[in-house]
């Protein structure tokens, strides 16, 4: 006989099931009635582990994290020690700058720090060249020229 858990098993302990009674998950082989907070849950009712990186997910890859574990930030599904170069950060995820941008403050194209290639930034955003009126310094920034030039 099996456990009261169990529709199917091995064995009559709890830890022998290979498959759950009514809304029973399988975790390894025993049924529980919630799959763990560090699994996902099979269209089957299986519940197995997250990727290591993840704190909960939707799936097994690292690519598939929903929440991070303290003090990681969270980007495009993945968990991370430390934002990418080209993200900003908003509270604990890890958001895209604008596409002009190397890096920034903002997700706007008006808050570049500094500028992708050959662009030149000027107020917070990044040109192509500098607007008439400026100046180019060696760092690639644009600067209003004195109003008495």
């Amino acid at each position: 006989d099996c456990d009261s858990t169990c529709a199917t098993c091995t064995g009559p302990a709890d830890n022998e099931c290979l498959t759950c009674s009514a809304e029973g998950k399988l975790y390894g082989k025993t049924c529980l009635t919630e799959c763990p907070s560090h699994t996902y849950e099979t269209p089957e009712a299986e519940c197995f582990d997250c990727d290591s990186t993840c704190a909960t997910c939707s799936g097994p890859s690292q690519g598939e994290c929903l929440t991070c574990h303290d003090g990681e930030f969270f980007y495009h599904g993945t968990c991370l020690i430390a934002c990418p170069s080209n993200t900003f950060v908003d509270g604990i995820t890890c958001v895209d700058c604008h596409s002009t941008c190397a890096t920034c403050s903002g997700a706007a194209d008006n808050e570049c720090l500094t500028c992708s290639a050959e662009d030149k930034l000027y107020k917070h955003t990044c040109l192509n060249e500098c607007p008439s009126d400026t100046y180019e310094t060696p760092e690639a920034e644009c600067f209003d020229c004195d109003s008495t030039c």
